[in-house]
């Protein structure tokens, strides 16, 4: 059984197979390509070579395939043999017989086989004894042919793939990029390595081979193990290193390296060998399919149907190997491209040589670019390249490319040699040219010297001559040189030169020489000649003059004055004088010339003269008689029409002058008077001819001239100058001239007229789109259409006006209608266009349009028709033209009419609004519209709410935003308050506000009355922290003043007092130890006003204690502000003296308190005793003495909203007025700050309004009449002012006015005590000495310390020392209370002071705080992402700016407002930048402090605009309110909800008149008041404002006070950051080298002070600058000149470079420095030789300079 299932033990199956082994193992040996790791081929070898090697592959493959087929059919015929023996009864011994050794014979075997068969089927045939049995023994044995066959067909396919891997992998290792070092690869058998692979050839096959038996599996598990006994191949071990394999040409084809072959065509290549190994393995037959073995297995066996072996062969395997292949040709490629790239600079050589051309070369010498310098230096330039060249290397081995450079060196060489070559020829050549151009002049030049002069134009030509060859001698002798050296250079480099030239070239010395001495020859002998030949020339004179004489007496022939004379026979006679006398006189020129040029005194003619004149007359005289009257014959005839009136005059005056000429040159004769008369007879003609040539005249005009001669003109050919002068118009020149001047003037008009109807045929209307739509339009501006209409008025009126508009009055008055028209309609339409750009955006709203139907429906009638018009403007933008169409003042008229009763009607609409809820009054008319137009929003309100209640910020709807349920309100600190129950936002928006506002009463007092009865019942450190702030207070303040009457009313008043006091003491130990706890901040801002108003409590007990009081009723008690509980009525009544109030429970918040100092209590009198009357307060001081914020603390206090407001010269009486009905009717306070730069003509209706509503008051009336209007009055309303007299801007309150306020003057607060309460409210327990020994320390500083416009130790600034000293105390709670108040002095004052001033600040502190040291802070992480920041944006990180920087950011936490004071250059603006990126940085890195945040500024310059486009002003034309740039800002700002922090920065002055308005901005207010009643609401938090100033030499105290103060002084920051920051980022990147960066920084350092301090000390600027002006000037200068376009080479050796950098620098510093002094100094400067005073200020920076001559030497100093 196991012989029948397993190959190996059978016989006939193991010898076929171990000889299959045999051949498969050494096929495997066989290698599919012919590439030799040590062999070099090119690509065509390489072809070739595989094609040849693959021939004799596929003999070998084809002999393996038949090998193996014959071997497999040589074993199935014996197997098929042994069964026939077995079938018909062998023995096993002839089976083992027949197995023997004719059984390898296959011919043998094949015989006996086929006759068994024949001989088995003639025994069945004959016997028909051939069963079932024996069939199915046969198909049996078929089958296990079939399993045979596979397996050898298993193994030839397995033998084929490693042939073909092997192959590949072999191919891979010659062509590996970076061949292994270390790592040799083992020998592998083909059959070993398709078992350890463990992969299957077979994809399909496999699967069929499944049901094979096991046995047979075994057996093949055998044979391949069998394998492994093979003798393994040997295989070398991978060299270390590679050697060429391929080798490549580098060519230059059209200007480009190229590889040849080039790397596309090697993988093309060597693809094409891989694809042709699976070409050949695909040769050999699958032994399943082959046709000769298909007689061996059963006919109806299922045999597989199996691919070509090539397809099987390409798998994943093949795949990456062929991938590595390519992979590493293309990197060794890669590294041939890298050495090609060196050659570059020889292809650009050879690219730019091509421009070298005989005749370029040739045209540049002729224009004179081409110098022999330039020569020289191309043939040494063209030498290097061609040794250069020559010195490549012919190739180089690039891993297994061999990169052959030779032919490309080839083509390289040539190229230089060839510009050598030209350059050889053509210089011979051009040395020829120039020496015989040189040698000819010089020969001509000897002839004409050593020629001896015979006359004296001779001597003059050679004197002329000697001169050209004295000043040319310089010349000569550089063309000499020139010469030479073109022979020298020529001589120098080996050019050949003919031979003939060369010895020509030898005579050019002694040529040279004989011209120098003919030279000297000549000028000795120059004298001789002169006197020779001057005495010539006297003769030459006396013959002329003698000539002259002649020629005169032939003029006084007396036939040339005779009348008689013949015209012709004269002139004649004449022109033969004047000739002669003509030659005469040039030779009288040309002896004075010669005489000139001898230096002899010139001669003088008159006579000449004399008689040239004299002839010349005459001639004149006869020629201008001849002349004359040809031209009046001529014009005569000439056509009248055709005239050319300006010729005519110019000729007539021309012969007068000529007439006048020839009287007074020519004796008394008969021929000049002839000649003069009829000159003046036709001049008198002349004005007549140019008044009726007057183009003005029209035929009315004729018509009128006619009527005056009397005779009709026909204006044709026949009408001449002659017909005209027949007519006798001489006779009526006056008239004619009248018409004229009539005719002239009507046409001066009609141009007039024509200009002004031109003009308007090109005046367009500007149509913009209105907003951001594409089919409404407005007008724009009209400013030019204005302007062009008054002048075209004006030139109308004149038009009109004057006495010659007769004959155009219908044309005037047309156009002066339509102007008119046009005047009219222009103004209504601009009214009407004001009108509805400010109704369009109010009516555009639905609710609105709900709320108004029938002023809807008018606007829109309105609004239907404006847009129509605007539509045909637009198509149609002529303004004239579109300004009078028919009906458009009617219609603009109706326009107006109907808009108007819109505005009214919407005015009492909105007044309506306001009287239903008066608070709106506080908000301007565009807030209210925007509130009313989103009546269906009622988070619309939310924006709007902190200005109609002080304390509300927000309103709590809820989380559904859509929500109309109001839960509570919300403060700004973020205090929430219920409103209670069925509160809903339901219905007009005034109605549901007026339900908050009472409900916020309702609720107030509900918990006012809680509060009470939980005052008891809770411990009071509790009780304080479970009701709301503004409560607590209140509560609080009841109970004390009850329990302080109790004490008063009892016997023993004093020990009631003290033991009253203790307990006061006591209550404020315990919040005192509650405040330094860790508490919210809203509970902070609870108990911190608490403290405050109980140590004023305190102090009244020790001072009623002090003064004995002991009744309720003395004064003492009487004057204080008293909190009762009227358990009447439920509420909480005040009392001072002898006022009452009832408390007004206006939800304040959690806002703090003023602490009342005994000023503030005289305030609280005077303000309560005002109120009681029925007055107004008027607190007035200097700024920073408390009077606004007094005045809100009172309205706190009495819980009665207030209303500040800050005044300006821009409120006019309406806003007042409005105001003032707000007040009255919601029964508010309003505190107008500032209230004196109101104008005064304003104030006087101010009085009268206010007037109006005090005597409401007294009357106690209900409601009352105010401006027409009948409004309802709370008596609670009262109106305060607070004024800071004498400052500027200010106005003088009339005395009206005076009298309706009760005036409170605020000069200096207690101090001490305010500091005291401040530190006690924030914890600190030793308050009182603290406090004493800080306002010392201000008091001390404020007399020792210089006085600064910047310095102000007032209030404000105690105040933000002590928020400061606050804050660190809470921050660092391990420092003393003493080092704490030290820091925030310090912090706070620091900033602003000067240096020295800093100094004796610090002294100071020293003298009251002995002994305390007081450790340094540190800013590590701030001042890390500060130097961080400076490093990024380019700059110097010096201690000092950081410092800067960190101050503004401490600044910044205690002031709202900052201001950076400093001169131009200091660096203010890089201090706020860099806060503003380090600030950016660290919340970026998401540091834990909430005070970095990302920081966003918005920059302008206040002062480059008006105030109007400051703060916003109304249009006058259209009525619409303009936001300003700064109001924008800031509401942009107010917008952005974000943590985000926003500084609206102002560059710019700072003066007394744009800054106040800002006032309540910089205080505690932080409200922008606009002129429109807008109050615009500051975060406090996230916004700062910052103001950019040189000085505050004009702002005033009260801008002063309210801001905080970083100075920045220009001298510790110096120039030296700015010059460093310079030379990195505009040097540094100019490639010059670091030791020349470094000089020049060195310059500077050594010069620039002293350069610096000799100007400001000897000199005087026409424009002051600081320093850095001058430093800045002095780096722009350099920077301009060290540019690269500046042709200045850095690449040059160190010393020259160093030499032209010390000159640059010399003239920068020159200008820069010194450039900027006035003509005073400079002239001093000249006169004292100080500019050499000022460039040896710089003496000795350049090496070469000799001693005293500084950087540019002793001639430039000169």
């Amino acid at each position: 059984m196991l012989e029948k299932y397993l190959f190996t033990l059978n016989p006939i199956f193991e010898r076929s197979l171990s000889r299959i082994r045999d051949v498969c193992f050494e096929l495997s040996k066989l290698r599919l390509h012919d590439l030799k790791a040590n062999k070099l081929c090119t690509l065509q070898d390489f072809c070739i070579a595989q094609a040849q090697h693959k021939d004799r592959c596929l003999d070998h493959l084809s002999d393996f395939s038949t090998a193996t087929v014959d071997t497999v059919r040589q074993a199935c015929t014996s197997a098929l043999a042994q069964l026939e023996e077995r079938l018909f009864g062998r023995t096993g011994a002839e089976d083992t017989h027949a197995a023997g050794p004719d059984a390898v014979n296959p011919s043998k075997e094949a015989k006996r086989g086929k006759g068994g068969v024949l001989h088995a089927a003639k025994v069945e045939d004959d016997s028909s004894k051939f069963t079932y049995a024996v069939t199915a023994a046969k198909r049996s044995e078929q089958r296990r042919l079939l399993n045979y066959i596979r397996l050898v067909d298993y193994m030839v396919c397995d033998t084929l793939r490693v042939l073909l891997v092997d192959s590949i992998s072999d191919l891979l290792n010659v062509l590996r990029h970076q061949p292994p070092v270390t790592d040799i690869p083992l020998p592998v058998d083909p059959h070993m390595a398709r078992v350890s692979r463990g992969d299957s050839l077979y994809g399909e096959d496999a699967e069929m081979m499944s049901p094979t038996p096991v046995a047979i599996v075994v057996e093949a598990a055998e044979e391949l193990a069998a394998a492994e006994l093979l003798e393994p191949k040997p295989q070398a071990a991978v060299a270390k290193g590679k050697t060429p394999v391929f080798e490549v040409q580098i060519l230059m084809h059209e200007d480009l390296l190229v590889f040849s072959p080039n790397s596309e065509e090697f993988q093309e290549r060597v693809q094409l060998v891989i694809v042709g190994f699976l070409d050949m393995i695909g040769t050999v037959n699958r032994l399943l399919t082959h046709h000769e073995l298909k007689g061996f297995v059963d006919g109806g066996a299922e045999l597989e149907m199996s691919g070509n072996i090539a397809d099987m062969m390409t798998d994943d395997g093949h795949s990456k190997l062929t991938y590595d292949v390519r992979q590493n040709l293309g990197m060794a490629f890669e590294d041939a491209e890298e050495f090609k790239m060196t050659f570059l600079p020889y292809r650009d050589m050879v690219i730019d040589n091509r421009q070298v051309t005989m005749e370029a070369m040739r045209l540049q010498v002729e224009e004179g670019e081409r110098t022999l310098d330039r020569f020289r230096a191309d043939i040494r330039q063209f030498k290097a390249q061609h040794q250069k060249m020559m010195g490549l290397l012919e190739s180089r081995d690039m891993g297994i490319v061999r990169v052959s450079t030779l032919q490309l060196k080839n083509t390289f060489t040539p190229s230089p040699v060839k510009c050598l070559d030209l350059i050889a020829a053509l210089l011979p050549e051009l040395a020829a040219a120039r020496y015989q151009s040189f040698i000819a002049e010089i020969h001509e030049a000897n002839t004409k010297l050593l020629a001896i002069p015979g006359t004296v134009e001779e001597f003059v030509d050679f004197v002329n001559f000697l001169a050209q060859c004295v000043e040319r001698r310089d010349e000569l002798e550089a063309r000499y040189a020139e010469v030479v050296k073109h022979y020298e250079l020529m001589e120098e480099f080996g050019i050949t030169v003919p031979e003939i030239e060369f010895a020509a070239y030898q005579t050019l010395a002694p040529d040279f020489v004989s011209f120098k001495t003919a030279l000297d020859v000549a000028e000795t002998s120059k004298e001789e000649h002169v006197s020779k030949f001057a005495a010539d020339l006297s003769k030459d004179v006396e013959a002329l003059n003698r000539d002259v004489g002649a020629v005169r007496l032939q003029a006084q022939h007396e036939m040339i004055l005779d009348e008689s004379s013949d015209t012709d026979t004269v002139l004649s006679y004449t022109k033969e004088l004047l000739d002669t006398i003509q030659v005469h006189r040039q030779r009288a020129d040309q002896i004075k010339a010669y005489q000139k040029l001898f230096s002899v005194p010139p001669s003088r003619f008159d006579e000449l003269l004399a008689t040239c004149d004299e002839i010349e007359l005459k001639h004149g005289l006869w020629e201008s008689l001849q002349d004359w009257s040809e031209l009046t014959a001529k014009w005569s005839e000439h056509q009248f029409n055709l005239i050319d009136v300006a010729d005519l005059e110019e000729k007539v005056n021309k012969y007068n002058k000529m007439v006048m000429r020839l009287q007074r040159g020519l004796p008394p004769n008969k021929l000049v008077p002839i000649l003069q008369e009829k000159v003046h007879e036709f001049k008198e003609t002349l004005p007549v001819i140019t008044n009726l040539r007057n183009p003005a005249l029209k035929e009315r005009h004729w018509e009128k001239v006619q009527e005056q001669i009397g005779h009709k003109v026909v204006h044709d050919e026949t009408f001449t100058l002659g017909v005209l002068l027949s007519l006798k118009v001489m006779d009526h020149k006056e008239k004619i001239a009248q018409i004229s001047t009539e005719a002239t003037q009507e046409a001066a008009l009609g141009q007039l007229l024509q200009k002004v109807q031109s003009k308007w045929s090109f005046i367009e209307f500007t149509v913009n789109n209105y907003k951001e739509s594409k089919d409404i339009y407005i007008l724009g501006t009209v400013d030019e259409v204005t302007a062009a209409l008054e002048d075209s008025m004006v030139t109308m009126t004149t038009i009109t006006a004057s006495r010659f508009v007769a004959g155009i009055r219908n044309e005037v008055e047309k156009l002066e209608k339509s102007l008119r028209l046009f005047s009219d309609v222009l103004d209504e339409w601009l009214e009407c266009q004001k009108n509805w750009i400010y109704l369009e955006t109010i009516f555009s709203a639905p609710d609105i349009q709900r709320q108004l139907p029938f002023e809807s429906k008018a606007f829109f009638a309105v609004d239907k028709a404006f847009k129509d018009i605007m539509r045909r403007t637009r198509d149609r933008p002529n303004a004239l033209m579109a300004g009078t169409t028919p009906g458009w003042l009617e219609t603009f008229k109706k326009c107006n009419e109907t808009l108007e009763k819109v505005q009214k009607n919407l005015e009492d609409y909105l007044e309506t609004k306001r009287m239903a809820f008066p608070r709106f009054y506080f908000l301007s008319n565009d807030e209210l519209l925007e509130i009313l137009s989103q009546t269906k929003n009622v988070q619309a309100v939310q924006p709007h709410m902190s200005k109609c209640f002080d304390g509300i910020r927000r309103l709590d709807f809820g989380e559904d935003p859509k929500s109309i349920d109001i839960y509570a309100m919300i403060s700004g600190e973020g205090e929430r308050v219920s409103l209670g129950k069925n509160l809903k936002a339901r219905g007009n928006v005034e109605v549901w506000l007026t339900l908050v506002e009472s409900h916020m009463g309702t609720s107030l007092r509900r918990l006012a009355k809680m509060a009470l009865n939980k005052y008891v019942e809770t411990p009071r450190t509790e009780w304080v922290l479970q009701h709301p702030a503004q409560m607590v207070v209140t509560i609080s303040q009841i109970y004390w003043c009850q329990q302080m009457e109790d004490r008063l009313k009892s016997s023993e008043t004093h020990a009631a007092l003290s033991e009253f006091l203790e307990t006061n003491v006591a209550q404020l130990a315990e919040l005192t130890k509650l405040v330094v706890g860790e508490l919210l901040p809203l509970e902070r801002r609870i108990i911190v006003p608490l403290i405050t108003v109980d140590v004023h409590a305190r102090d009244i007990v020790e001072q009623l204690m002090a003064d004995g009081v002991g009744s309720t009723n003395d004064f003492g008690w009487l004057m204080q502000l008293r909190f009762y509980w009227d358990e009447v009525n439920d509420e909480v009544t005040i009392k001072q003296v002898n006022a009452q109030f009832q408390y007004g429970y206006e939800y304040l918040g959690a806002q703090p308190r003023l602490v009342v100092t005994p000023m503030t209590d005289r305030c609280y009198m005077t303000l309560t005793g005002a109120l009681h009357m029925n007055l107004g307060g008027s607190p007035a001081g200097p700024a920073g003495t408390g009077k606004t914020e007094t005045t809100k603390d009172l309205g706190k206090a009495l819980g009665v909203q207030c209303v500040v407001f800050n005044c300006g010269d821009n409120l006019d009486f309406k806003f007042m007025g409005k105001f003032f009905s707000g007040l009255a009717q919601a029964g508010a306070w309003a505190c107008f700050d500032e209230f004196n730069r109101i104008d005064i003509e304003v104030l006087s209706v101010v009085a009268q309004q206010l007037l109006t509503i005090q005597n409401a008051l007294k009357a106690g009336v209900s409601r009352f009449m105010f401006e027409g209007r009948e409004i309802r009055l709370i008596n609670t309303c009262g109106v305060f002012i607070t004024m800071n007299p004498g400052y500027a801007g200010r106005t003088e309150l009339p005395d009206n006015l005076k009298a309706l306020f009760r005036p409170m003057s605020m000069m200096v607060p207690d101090y001490a005590l305010v500091a005291e309460v401040m530190l006690f409210a924030e914890g600190f327990s030793d308050a009182k000495t603290l406090s004493r020994k800080m306002v010392k320390l201000y008091k001390l500083s404020s007399e020792q310390l210089s006085q600064q416009d910047h310095y102000d130790f007032g209030m404000r600034a105690l105040k933000s020392v002590l928020v400061m000293a606050g804050s660190l105390k809470r921050s660092d709670t391990h420092l003393s209370e003493a080092v704490v108040l030290i820091r925030a002095m310090r912090d706070s004052n620091l900033p602003k002071f000067l240096s020295d001033d800093a100094d004796l600040f610090s002294a100071i502190i020293t003298d009251l705080f002995p002994g305390e040291q007081v450790p340094e802070q540190d800013y590590g992480e701030l001042a890390h992402a500060i130097e961080q920041s400076i490093k990024t944006a380019g700059l110097q990180p010096k201690p000092v700016f950081v410092t800067k920087v960190v101050q503004l950011f401490e600044t910044f936490n205690v002031r709202f407002g900052v201001m950076l004071v400093g001169p131009t250059g200091g660096g203010k603006t890089c201090i706020y930048r860099q806060l503003q990126a380090a600030c950016t940085l660290l919340r970026e890195e998401r540091h834990p402090d909430e005070r970095y945040q990302i920081t966003h500024t918005y920059v302008l310059n206040p002062k480059c605009i008006k105030m109007g486009e400051l703060y916003g002003e109304y249009n006058l034309l259209t009525n619409e309110w303009t936001d300003g740039l700064g109001s924008t800002l800031i509401r942009q700002s107010v917008a952005d909800t974000t943590e985000d922090r926003k500084w609206v920065v102002f560059d710019g002055p700072v003066d007394a008149i744009w800054i106040e308005n800002m006032n309540t901005v910089l205080d505690d207010n932080c409200t922008l008041c606009l002129p429109n009643g807008e109050r615009i609401k500051l975060n406090g938090t996230t916004m700062r404002m910052l103001f950019e100033v040189q000085d505050l030499a004009v702002a005033s105290p009260a801008t002063v006070s309210r801001c905080g103060m970083v100075y920045v002084p220009p001298e510790e920051m110096g120039w030296q950051p700015y010059a460093r920051s310079w030379l990195d980022a505009q040097i540094t990147p100019l490639k010059i080298a670091p030791e020349m960066v470094t000089y020049l920084w060195q310059l500077f350092e050594d010069h620039v002070d002293r350069g610096i301090n000799f100007v400001r000390e000897k000199c005087k600027e026409s424009i002051p600058s600081v320093n850095i002006n001058l430093v800045t000037s002095l780096t722009f200068l350099l920077q301009s000149l060290l540019a690269p376009g500046k042709g200045v080479d850095f690449t040059k050796p160190a010393e020259l470079v160093q030499n032209l950098v010390n000159n640059i620098f010399s003239f920068s510093f020159i200008w820069g420095i010194g450039g900027n002094i006035n003509l005073e100094s400079q002239r001093w400067l000249r006169a004292k030789g100080s500019w050499a005073e000022l460039l040896i200020l710089t003496d000795g920076v350049a090496p070469a300079a000799k001693p005293g001559e500084g950087l540019l030497g002793r001639e430039t100093l000169i």
